[in-house]
């Protein structure tokens, strides 16, 4: 599997919002705008939270179904055996 085949929908667009808000944060410090750099710094952080959260579930719900996969063999594998 080469590197473009693991971007997935959610990857590219969270990389996309936190380039942006890094490019709009250095702006903000060299201008001294200093409210609006501390709302950018709020954004990737709900943005890094978000995925991560996100991440979490699907890597969870994707190991419970290799695992129910898995007994589901086992289980057939163990009938053949019986009989």
């Amino acid at each position: 599997m080469n590197k473009k085949q693991k971007m997935t929908f959610s990857k590219r667009v969270t990389m996309t919002i936190l380039i942006v808000a890094l490019i709009d944060l250095q702006i903000c410090i060299f201008r001294n705008l200093e409210t609006l750099a501390i709302s950018i710094i709020t954004e990737i952080v709900a943005v890094v939270l978000t995925y991560s959260i996100k991440a979490f579930y699907g890597k969870r719900e994707a190991e419970r179904t290799r695992l129910q996969e898995e007994q589901a063999q086992y289980d057939r594998d163990f009938e053949r055996v019986d009989l």
